[in-house]
């Protein structure tokens, strides 16, 4: 995907990737979290590619919290990870379970 010519137009559209990556997070869509997260890096680098002589304050604070969001989305992956990985655990203890239930029945 290729920025616009415009400075402005391109932070905009950045900005619409910020917001699908926190409707990925609300949503617990990982696969499009990280298909959306990559995407905005590739626009990123190439505003810098393209405008980094252009940046103002303004910009420098956009990209500021862009930090943030990306901090912020590194904590809920893992959240979502641990809660993954807790299930799986569960689910290997119910199976275990299930299959000792199974043989215990088969011996009666």
């Amino acid at each position: 995907m290729l920025l616009q010519e415009n400075k402005q137009t391109a932070l905009k559209i950045i900005e619409q990737y910020n917001d699908a990556i926190n409707t990925c997070l609300n949503q617990n869509n990982i696969t499009a979290l990280e298909e959306t997260y990559e995407l905005r890096n590739e626009l990123i680098k190439q505003f810098f590619e393209n405008y980094s002589s252009l940046l103002n304050q303004k910009d420098q604070e956009f990209f500021e919290d862009i930090k943030t969001l990306d901090a912020n989305v590194l904590i809920a992956m893992r959240t979502v990870k641990d809660s993954v990985v807790t299930e799986v655990t569960i689910n290997k203890k119910k199976r275990s379970g299930i299959t000792a239930y199974q043989t215990i029945s088969k011996e009666k």
